[in-house]
């Protein structure tokens, strides 16, 4: 059995993670080679039962090999899938003027709003804004998304990390409200995840929900991707984004049933793929 991963997003951050996998795979008969940025299309695919990386994979490669990979889409499809698989969504909108925005204000009695783009990562490509900031915004009517604050008196985001069909992990990060950083009508930015976390259950049937997610995320050639919820302010859960693009390995590496589990996920999966690859030879 040999299984191919590919550290390709900050290789030097994710090191440890791949090295652990690596390890625990090899222990349990499963040859894993592991390389970081290399073009994919210039390694022997074919000799692999998987492949798996934290990039996207070009299609070309995906017709040589069982791959999963990286995926991205634009925000708002993200959340039809979201919704798709049953999981409670945020109110959101595209909008194309001014005059819809301002509508929005009212539509979701917001004292702020968030402007949140497309194919960015990290809180660089959200802003948020009140309603004497709207002059101030540019934006991408087709891809760029318009939410309101879901709860002015959190700013706690809780994640769940899927992979192979499974729910891999799920936390909680202690993040201060939006209001205690916002000082004009303007800001650019929301800082990431990066409070305390605490490893948390989500209840059902969310729960079943993130099952059900993980399941079709994986029949589309998916990767490891990380779904983010906040809490509203009657302390419903509610889904504010996918990531599959740019899912940062670093953020779950401190606790360890992460790497066991991807670990254990990873070996199911090889298995899977050689017993499907014998049966059609």
């Amino acid at each position: 059995m040999m299984l191919l991963l590919q550290n390709g997003l900050n290789p030097a951050r994710s090191t440890a993670f791949f090295n652990h996998v690596q390890a625990q795979l090899q222990s349990n008969g499963v040859a894993v080679d592991v390389v970081d940025q290399t073009d994919l299309a210039t390694q022997p695919l074919e000799r692999y039962e998987l492949v798996v990386s934290n990039l996207v994979i070009p299609q070309p490669c995906r017709l040589r090999a069982p791959c999963y990979g990286a995926v991205q889409t634009d925000r708002s499809c993200g959340l039809r899938l979201l919704a798709r698989c049953g999981l409670p969504v945020m109110p959101w909108a595209l909008a194309r003027t001014p005059h819809q925005v301002r509508s929005l204000f009212d539509l979701w009695a917001a004292e702020r709003l968030l402007l949140k783009r497309s194919g960015s990562f990290g809180g660089t490509g959200v802003t948020a804004f009140t309603r004497a900031g709207l002059d101030q915004l540019t934006w991408d009517p087709d891809r760029d998304l318009f939410c309101p604050e879901l709860n002015p008196a959190s700013g706690d985001v809780y994640k769940a990390e899927v992979f192979g069909g499974e729910v891999v992990m799920s936390f909680r990060s202690a993040s201060p409200p939006l209001h205690a950083s916002m000082t004009g009508p303007v800001q650019h930015g929301v800082p990431g995840i990066y409070g305390t976390r605490t490893l948390l259950t989500f209840p059902d049937p969310l729960q079943t929900d993130l099952r059900r997610l993980a399941s079709e995320l994986h029949r589309l050639g998916a990767g490891h991707c990380s779904i983010d919820f906040m809490q509203d302010s009657r302390g419903d859960f509610q889904a504010i984004e996918i990531n599959g693009g740019f899912v940062a390995l670093w953020w779950t590496q401190q606790h360890d049933i992460f790497c066991h589990r991807m670990g254990g996920i990873l070996e199911r999966m090889v298995r899977e793929c050689g017993r499907t690859a014998r049966a059609a030879a």
